[in-house]
């Protein structure tokens, strides 16, 4: 977990499955730190993304994996029979 000290807060940074997510850590509430444990608004994650890569870590912490796109093969239609069976 990155953590981040923020006017006066502490915050974290989990990385989750498919995003990532800032949740405050400790301080005082306010309109960015809403409690111990609960998530931080989107509004305020740009902040302390920078923060965070002033404070030195990387930047490739914050970005999630790209999915690998699944090759697919190409159909093969079923071919028409002309003509007439007899059973």
């Amino acid at each position: 977990m990155i953590e981040v000290e923020y006017e006066g807060n502490t915050y974290g940074f989990c990385k989750g499955d498919s995003k990532g997510y800032w949740i405050g850590l400790k301080g005082g509430r306010n309109r960015m730190f809403p409690g111990a444990y609960c998530a931080v608004p989107l509004a305020y994650y740009n902040e302390l993304q920078k923060k965070a890569l002033e404070d030195g870590h990387e930047a490739s912490a914050f970005r999630t994996p790209k999915k690998e796109k699944k090759v697919r093969a190409a159909r093969v239609r079923a071919k028409k029979e002309t003509g007439i069976k007899i059973f």
